[in-house]
C-alpha cells in the first residue's frame, strides 16, 4: 500500500513537472537552472542564470527575488546573485522546511519599476519535493493558483501580459489533487475552494458554498482564523448574518485577545466621539490589552491591520498638540516604519508650516527619526504582502527616511541647531545627498555658513545646481557665485548654469523629451492668466516650441521662476 501511495505521489508530481515544460519554450526555461534539479524542501538550492539571448544580456548587475509557497501562503525574499563569468549569475537560497513552490524573478536592481525583468515568462516556477522524494502540501493548489493570476491569491506581475491562465474547471483539478493527497489541509485554502466555486457556479453558488462552510463548521479543532473564514461567508456570501454573529461570539470567547477581538476594539474606539482626555485613557487601556507586538505576528491574517495606522495617527497628534513629547516617545517603539512617517508628517512636519517654534519639539522629530532609522530594514513589520521583497520595502523606507532627514534639517535651521542641521543632512544615504530636497539643500548650506564652513557650502550649492535642486534664494546664491568667481565670463550665466550638468545627463534629458514630449497631440483649449490677457491654443503657430508651466500660486520658487 506505501509503495502504491509513493508511486501516485511521484506520477502527480511528474504531471506538475510535465506542465511546467509544456507551458513554453523550454530555451527560455533553460537560462535558469538549480541545484539539486528536484529542489527539496528544508535544504539549500543554488540558483545558475545564463543572461545570454535574454532580456537581461550585458547587465552589470542581476539580483533575484524569490517566492515561496510556504504552509500554504506566499512569502518573498531576496537572492544576491554573483557574477561568475561569461554573463552567468549564482545565489543560494535556503528553502523552508513546509516550502511547496518556487518562484524566481530576476531583474537588473531591486528597484520597483526596473528596467527589464526575466521570469522565464512564467517558466522559473519550481515544484519543491520532501526530503522523501513525496509531494509536500501545497504542491497541486499553490501550482494551481499560480497558474490562475485572477484569484488574487498569487505571485503579481509574474506572467507576461499576453498570458492566458487555466480555467476554473483546471483551478478545481488542482484543488480536488490537493485535497486527494492531503485531507486534513483543505481548511487552508478553504478561500480559494470558494472562490472557485462561486466563479463555476456564478448566481447559483449558495448551495455549494453553504455546503463548503458547513465542513469548515466542523473543523476541530478551529483556528480562529477558519472561525473567521466561517462567520465572514456566513455574513458576506451566504447573507446570514445571525449566524455571522453567532460565531464572532464564539471567537471572542475563545479567543478574547485575538484578532477579532483587538478589530472590535480598534473599531469601537475609532467610532466613539471621545474628547482628548477620553480617548487617552481608553488608549492606554487598550496598548495594555492588546500590545501592537502581538498584531504583527497575525498581520497575515488579519485583514484590518490597518486599524492601529488609524489609532496611532490620532494618539501620537494628541500628545504632540498636548506637548506630551515624553509620553509620544515613549510609545514610538510600538510603530512601524509608515506608522512613524505618519506621525512625522502630522506632527512635527506640520508644525513647521505654522511656524511653531521648533525649539519646542525638535527632540521629539529626532527620536521619530531614529526609530524611522532603526526600523527601515524590519521585514517583520512589513505590511506590503508579498508584492516587495524585503529589500524593496527598506529601499521605499530609505527614501522616505532620506526626504525626513532633509525636512529635520530645515527644523534644526530653524531652531538655530547648526550642527545637529548638518549632522542629520549628512546622514542621508543617498548619492549626490543634495538630489533629495531644494530646501533642505538651503538649510544645510545655511548651517554650514553659520559654522564658517565657507567653502563646503559653496561646493554643496554648486551640486545642488548640478542637480536642479535650489530655491529661490539658492538661485539668488549661485547667481552671487557667479558673479564673484566668473567676472569675465562671455558666455553668461544660464550657459554656465547649464555647463554645471553632466553630459550623461543632458542627454538623458534631452531623449526622454524626444521620447515623451515631442509632437504630443492635445485638444484646443484657452487658459486664463492672472496678470495677462490669457493665452489661447489657437495662438500656437506651426513648428513653434511651447512650454506650459503648470504651478501654484502659493509656490515661492514657481513665482521666483
Amino acid at each position: 500500500m506505501k509503495r502504491f501511495l509513493l508511486s501516485v505521489c511521484i506520477v502527480c508530481l511528474g504531471l506538475v513537472n510535465a506542465m511546467a515544460k509544456s507551458q513554453g519554450d523550454s530555451t527560455i526555461a533553460s537560462r535558469l537552472s538549480l541545484q539539486p534539479s528536484n529542489p527539496v524542501s528544508g535544504q539549500s538550492l543554488t540558483l545558475t542564470y545564463n543572461a545570454k539571448g535574454g532580456p537581461l544580456g550585458g547587465m552589470e548587475k542581476l539580483v533575484a527575488i524569490a517566492w515561496l509557497y510556504d504552509n500554504y501562503r506566499w512569502q518573498v525574499t531576496d537572492v544576491a546573485l554573483d557574477n561568475v563569468g561569461d554573463n552567468v549569475w549564482r545565489g543560494s537560497i535556503n528553502l523552508p522546511a513546509d516550502c511547496a513552490l518556487l518562484a524566481i524573478k530576476i531583474q537588473p536592481t531591486f528597484s520597483t519599476q526596473p528596467v527589464a525583468i526575466d521570469t522565464g515568462d512564467g517558466q522559473f516556477l519550481y515544484r519543491v519535493g520532501s526530503s522523501a522524494h513525496r509531494a509536500m502540501p501545497g504542491n497541486f493548489v499553490g501550482w494551481g493558483l499560480t497558474r490562475k493570476p485572477s484569484l488574487n491569491f498569487s505571485i503579481p506581475d509574474f506572467f507576461p501580459k499576453d498570458y492566458k491562465e487555466i480555467s476554473d474547471k483546471a483551478m478545481m483539478f488542482w484543488i480536488d489533487l490537493e485535497t486527494k493527497h492531503f485531507q486534513n489541509k483543505w481548511q487552508n485554502y478553504f478561500n480559494v475552494i470558494k472562490s472557485v466555486l462561486e466563479n463555476m457556479s456564478k448566481d447559483n453558488s449558495t448551495g455549494a458554498v453553504n455546503n463548503l462552510a458547513e465542513k469548515l463548521k466542523k473543523v476541530n479543532p478551529m483556528s480562529e482564523e477558519d472561525m473567521l473564514n466561517l462567520a465572514f461567508t456566513y455574513d458576506i456570501d451566504l447573507n446570514r448574518p445571525a449566524q455571522a454573529d453567532s460565531v464572532r461570539k464564539q471567537i471572542i470567547k475563545k479567543y478574547p485577545h485575538g484578532i477579532l477581538a483587538r478589530r472590535q476594539r480598534l473599531t469601537e474606539l475609532g467610532n466613539m466621539r471621545l474628547d482628548d482626555k477620553s480617548f487617552l485613557k481608553a488608549a492606554w487601556k487598550l496598548r495594555k490589552d492588546f500590545p501592537i507586538q502581538q498584531a504583527y505576528t497575525t498581520k497575515a491574517e488579519d485583514s484590518h491591520f490597518f486599524l492601529y495606522d488609524n489609532f496611532y495617527r490620532r494618539l501620537t497628534s494628541i500628545l504632540f498638540k498636548q506637548k506630551a513629547y515624553d509620553k509620544l516617545i515613549e510609545i514610538l517603539p510600538d510603530m512601524n516604519f509608515q506608522m512613524l512617517a505618519d506621525a512625522f508628517i502630522h506632527c512635527p512636519k506640520q508644525a513647521m508650516k505654522f511656524n511653531e517654534d521648533p525649539k519646542t519639539y525638535r527632540r521629539v522629530a529626532k527620536a521619530m527619526i531614529d526609530e524611522m532609522e532603526a526600523k527601515a530594514d524590519n521585514a517583520e513589520e512589513n505590511l506590503s504582502g508579498i508584492s516587495l521583497s524585503p529589500t524593496q520595502v527598506a529601499w521605499q523606507n530609505k527614501l522616505e527616511l532620506n526626504f525626513f532627514k532633509a525636512v529635520y534639517t530645515e527644523l534644526c535651521r530653524r531652531a538655530g541647531a547648526w550642527q545637529d542641521g548638518v549632522d542629520a543632512f549628512e546622514s542621508i544615504s543617498i548619492s549626490p545627498r543634495t538630489n533629495v530636497d531644494d530646501l533642505g539643500n538651503e538649510a544645510y548650506i545655511t548651517c554650514l555658513r553659520q559654522l564658517g564652513q565657507n567653502a563646503k557650502a559653496d561646493t554643496v550649492l554648486l551640486a545642488a545646481a548640478r542637480g536642479g535642486k535650489l530655491t529661490a534664494n539658492l538661485l539668488k546664491d549661485v547667481k552671487a557665485y557667479y558673479v564673484a568667481h566668473y567676472p569675465n565670463d562671455a558666455n553668461g550665466f544660464d550657459n554656465w548654469l547649464a555647463s554645471l550638468k553632466p553630459d550623461a545627463d543632458k542627454q538623458k534629458l534631452v531623449a526622454r523629451v524626444k521620447a515623451e514630449m515631442v509632437n504630443e497631440p492635445y485638444p484646443a483649449f484657452g487658459l486664463g492668466e492672472m496678470l495677462a490677457p490669457g493665452v489661447n491654443s489657437n495662438d500656437f503657430k506651426k513648428d513653434e516650441i511651447v512650454i506650459l508651466d503648470f504651478w501654484a500660486t502659493w509656490c515661492a520658487p514657481c513665482v521666483a521662476a
